[in-house]
């Protein structure tokens, strides 16, 4: 339905502000700043993975499987539903295409979520049973586990929006108040259960902490092949604990401070801005705890080195001086 007439569109500032802060086209790109930001480090991700092949480690895949959902979330759901709506005042989908794109973001986000407790538990196997961390967490089984999560989500997707097309209950981007679904009312059912997911990698977490501790102070610096590992491993851990924090900072502002003030702005920032935010600095943590991410050091080291060759001075030509050469027994 056209909406534009409610003048929910770029005139009215809310969506003014809310398209700085989130769509600001990029012309070169043809995308927007924020998600362009995000996917590209998320198909950077995805990029090392397919690339090198000592990348292709079970804790890499995981990392690839995020970087896929999190690249379809701002992608197909925020440049492809979010931005035109939020622009325009209207959508520019049928009802029920949205309804299928956002109920499928969701579940990305899900999947995303619950993979944390798994990449917990993979640290914990890494560093407690590495003798037998090839037999439940080696790529062969994390690849089934994942094959097995996502039929789950598939499943998930499917009977949810069978129900809503018979039911005519579409979920989509709510131009008033700049949020797919419109305002949520809080949840506690949801606000507990994200509690209980976060405190489940947290108590792992801290046992995995525990021992990285006591094998820092039983490693020498002799045995250069067990640091390496411990390093790596420790790598690994510190960027699962930084992607479990923001699972509970989603929950907390998209249903709970969601409903602190009753303004579209602020429904805007809880429940959208905070959530594509999160899949960009997923991307982001990613990017910055992977060992190899080979083109983007090259390109750094060339800015670097043009910068560098920029800032070499150049002595000034002097104009109308004549140097003579000294002539022996010339007067001083």
């Amino acid at each position: 339905m056209n909406q534009s007439a409610t003048g929910y569109d770029i005139s009215n500032w809310t969506n003014a502000v809310a398209s700085v802060m989130m769509f600001v086209p990029n012309p070169k790109l043809k995308l927007s700043q924020n998600s362009c930001f995000g996917m590209f480090f998320n198909v950077t991700i995805i990029y090392n993975f397919v690339k090198y092949k000592n990348q292709r480690t079970s804790f890499n895949f995981i990392c690839t499987i995020r970087a896929l959902n999190n690249t379809f979330i701002l992608l197909v759901n925020f440049i492809g539903v979010f931005l035109p709506a939020t622009v325009l005042g209207y959508s520019i989908h049928n009802p029920m295409v949205e309804t299928v794109i956002i109920t499928t973001a969701l579940n990305c986000n899900i999947y995303n979520n619950h993979q944390s407790i798994y990449m917990a538990v993979n640290r914990f196997v890494a560093i407690y049973f590495p003798v037998k961390y090839d037999t439940f967490f080696g790529m062969k089984a994390t690849v089934l586990v994942h094959i097995i999560f996502y039929l789950d989500r598939i499943r998930n997707v499917t009977f949810e929006n069978l129900e809503r097309y018979e039911k005519q209950n579409f979920l989509v981007f709510n131009v008033e108040w700049l949020a797919y679904g419109g305002l949520i009312d809080s949840q506690d059912i949801i606000f507990y259960f994200a509690i209980g997911l976060t405190l489940i990698p947290f108590v792992i977490n801290i046992f995995t902490f525990l021992e990285f501790y006591y094998l820092k102070k039983r490693v020498t610096r002799d045995d250069s092949e067990r640091v390496k590992q411990a390093r790596r491993n420790m790598r690994q851990f510190v960027q699962t604990v930084f992607q479990d924090s923001m699972y509970p900072i989603s929950v907390v502002f998209n249903s709970k401070l969601n409903v602190l003030i009753r303004h579209r702005f602020w429904t805007f920032f809880c429940q959208t801005f905070i959530w594509q935010t999160l899949h960009v600095l997923d991307g982001l943590i990613m990017g910055v705890f992977n060992d190899r991410i080979a083109f983007l050091k090259k390109y750094m080291k060339r800015k670097i080195h043009n910068l560098s060759a920029s800032k070499e001075v150049t002595p000034p030509l002097v104009v109308g001086v004549q140097v003579v050469p000294s002539v022996a027994g010339s007067p001083n």
